[in-house]
Order: C-alpha cells, then sequence, then structure tokens
C-alpha cells in the first residue's frame, strides 16, 4: 500500500498539475499543426499537417533528450513548488520513460520492405539508423534521469535511482520499485513519474510509417501529444504519523499481456491481458474492488486499444463491472502521452478527489500499450479508506 502525497505535472493544457487537471476538467482539447510532419490530404493531393498536442512554450526548438528534459525539469519545479515535504535526503527516484516501441517497428518494416537493396551497417544486420536510434534510446535510459536530478538541486542517493525504459504500463513496475524500497526502509519517499514526448519528429515519422496517425486522410488513430508528471509516494503509516492526510492511496496493481497491435507485430497471443491485470490490482484491496466508481484508460482513438476495452468491458468479462462506470480517457485532452500516462492518470484522479467533482471511494487506472502489455492501478480515496 502507498500513499500519494504529492504530484508535479506539464502539459499541453497547463505548465503544472492543478491547471493541466482543470483545463482537463473543462473538457479543453488544444491541438495544433505542426510543420515537422506533412501526409497527403483526403483527395491525395495536397499536403496537409498533422495536428499534435504540444506543451506551450517550454521545449519549443528542443527535440529528442534536449525536449525530455526541459519536459521533466518543468514537472520536478511544479512538484518541488507543490509539495510540503522535502525531496532530497533519503529519497528514491524511478523514472518512465518510451521502450522505443514504435521507432524499431518502423525500421522493421522499412527492412523488410527493401528486399531489393537490403540495408547496410552494423555487422548484426541492423542498418545505421537503427544503430543511431538505439544509441539515443540509451543515453535517454542511461543519462536522463541523472540530468533531472542534477539540474534540479535534489540530493538522491544514485543507488536510489532507476529507469524504465517501458512506456506507460511500466506505471506498474516503478510502483513495485517504490513499494520495495519503501517497505525495506531503504528511503522515506519515492519520486515516481514519467517523460515522454510523441511529437518528436523521429517518433512522428515512426507513428505515420506505421500507419497508427489521425491525419486528414485516415480516420482512425492518435493524435500525439507530450507530457511529464511525477508523484511523491510514502508509508500511509508515516503520512499519518504527521498527523496528515494523502492525496490517495494505492490499494493493489497488476501487470498481464496479450497481442500486440497487428501493424506494430504480428501475434497471436491470448487476448485477455487486461481482465488479468485487474484482478491482480483489486486482489488486495480490502473490499475488493466492490466500491470502484470511476475507471481510467488511455484509450487513443485506434481501434485497436478500443478493441482489448470492449471485450474488458463485456458482462462477466472482468471482475468489476467496467462497462456501468464512469470512464475518463486522458488522451482526449492531453493526446497520447506513452510513458507519462500512469502518473498523468493518477494526477486526474487526485486532482478530482480534492476539488470533489469525481466520488470518493475507488477507482481503477487502465494503462493499454501497443506491444501488448496491459496494467491496472486500484486506488482509494483517503477518505473512504478510513471510513
Amino acid at each position: 500500500m502507498l500513499a500519494v502525497t504529492g504530484i508535479g505535472m506539464v502539459s499541453a493544457l497547463g505548465l503544472d498539475a492543478v491547471t493541466s487537471c482543470a483545463a482537463a476538467r473543462a473538457g479543453i482539447c488544444r491541438i495544433v499543426e505542426i510543420d515537422d510532419l506533412f501526409v497527403e490530404d483526403s483527395n491525395g493531393a495536397e499536403v496537409a499537417k498533422v495536428g499534435v498536442h504540444r506543451v506551450p512554450r517550454i521545449s519549443a526548438g528542443l527535440f529528442g533528450f534536449s525536449r525530455l528534459l526541459r519536459l521533466g525539469l518543468a514537472a520536478i519545479e511544479d512538484l518541488v513548488r507543490s509539495t510540503p515535504q522535502p525531496l532530497d535526503g533519503r529519497t528514491g527516484f524511478v523514472l518512465i520513460v518510451d521502450s522505443g516501441l514504435y521507432e524499431e517497428a518502423y525500421q522493421r518494416r522499412k527492412a523488410e520492405e527493401a528486399t531489393s537493396d537490403p540495408p547496410t551497417g552494423s555487422a548484426d544486420g541492423r542498418d545505421a539508423v537503427t544503430v543511431a536510434m538505439r544509441l539515443r534510446r540509451d543515453r535517454i535510459t542511461k543519462e536522463l534521469l541523472d540530468k533531472l536530478v542534477t539540474q534540479s538541486h535534489l540530493a538522491i542517493d544514485p543507488k536510489l535511482r532507476v529507469t524504465l525504459a517501458a512506456g506507460s504500463v511500466g506505471f506498474v513496475s516503478a510502483l513495485r520499485q517504490a513499494e520495495e524500497w519503501l517497505t525495506q526502509r531503504d528511503c522515506d519517499r519515492c519520486l515516481v513519474g514519467g517523460v515522454d514526448s510523441l511529437v518528436d519528429p523521429s517518433i512522428l515519422a515512426a507513428l505515420e510509417g506505421l500507419g497508427l496517425l489521425r491525419t486528414p486522410n485516415r480516420a482512425v488513430g492518435m493524435f500525439p501529444g507530450e507530457a511529464a508528471c511525477f508523484v511523491v509516494l510514502e508509508r500511509p503509516q508515516d503520512v499519518k504519523a504527521r498527523g496528515e492526510t494523502a492525496a490517495a492511496i494505492v490499494d493493489g496493481h497488476g501487470a498481464s499481456s496479450e497481442s500486440p497491435h497487428p501493424l506494430v507485430e504480428v501475434s497471436s497471443a491470448a487476448g485477455d491481458g487486461l481482465r488479468a491485470a485487474i484482478g491482480q490490482a483489486i486482489a488486495s484491496a480490502p473490499d475488493q474492488g466492490a466500491t470502484t466508481a470511476l475507471a481510467i484508460a488511455n484509450l487513443n482513438g485506434d481501434p485497436y486499444r478500443a478493441m482489448s476495452w470492449g471485450r474488458s468491458v463485456l458482462p462477466g468479462s472482468s471482475p468489476i463491472r467496467l462497462g456501468s462506470l464512469p470512464l475518463w480517457v486522458p488522451p482526449l485532452h492531453f493526446g497520447d502521452i506513452g510513458a507519462a500516462t500512469g502518473p498523468v492518470s493518477l494526477a486526474m484522479l487526485v486532482r478530482g478527489w480534492a476539488r470533489g467533482y469525481a466520488a470518493r471511494v475507488g477507482a481503477l487506472v487502465c494503462l493499454l500499450d501497443d506491444a501488448g502489455a496491459r496494467a491496472a492501478v486500484f486506488l482509494h480515496s483517503p477518505e473512504e479508506l478510513a471510513a
């Protein structure tokens, strides 16, 4: 069990968690057209720009590693400003970043299509573009967290820093790591968060090449977004000992898998991964999920995730009657934000409870990615837990 005691966030709707979540609550959606990618329009003649959810101002002119670093620093700044407890000393840090799924899938597709002139490059058969892509991914995995800590002037032991290149479902692995550190008393609090930008030109090109983008000539697909979000996690008993109230209580979490997106990888894996993840998440809840009053899911406009969700809402297909619950969909407001999805979903819930527009009982966060991974996190409001 984990207590949430702080949130910090930047998104396309605001440069702090309060503004971002309030704008989402109001139904605001800020999509802008960019010059980094052009596609044919619906008539197949003229070129048209692609719409994305882009964070305003702070990442302008930056790409790749620098863009992620700037987004992360801005979210940590909001977290430090809004969290009363110091974020140094005995503090852990788990960062979630993009897994490189789309770029690698796109490179595989290009290699398969290049039948006449196979790519040249390294000895193991990868072309130069793939090698460069993986080098960039390795740099993000190895260096981004240390840069965030150093430039935010946080005193965090290097032994308590972990980066997970796992996309949206990496949130459950991050919670498990935080739980382990806190249970073993390796730290007193743990920062868990994600930073991702699907509007970076290289990822945009991969998404378009795979046919995953929503464009003027494609009626279904995702609108890419970018965001950074961090939450502070502590032991509930420590929060209670200080005479304070947590913003939310994480009761349980689970992870499973099913068939990946057919445009990413061909597979015949089982199709009930989300149901299994939900079952794991509610297994340790005090009421086995009986008081669940809200579901949050990162449905992004693509039929693949919609079908997976649809299988889970059928009567008898899930331990919880998902089809009867109010549903919040973060990508409607922020776009598909990849590795930042889990923390942003939690932030939306925390603000909903704080402002009184989310029922103060149980809530279920469901995370789906295009590699077939599925995850679920079950939470209670602290008032309901106390009652």
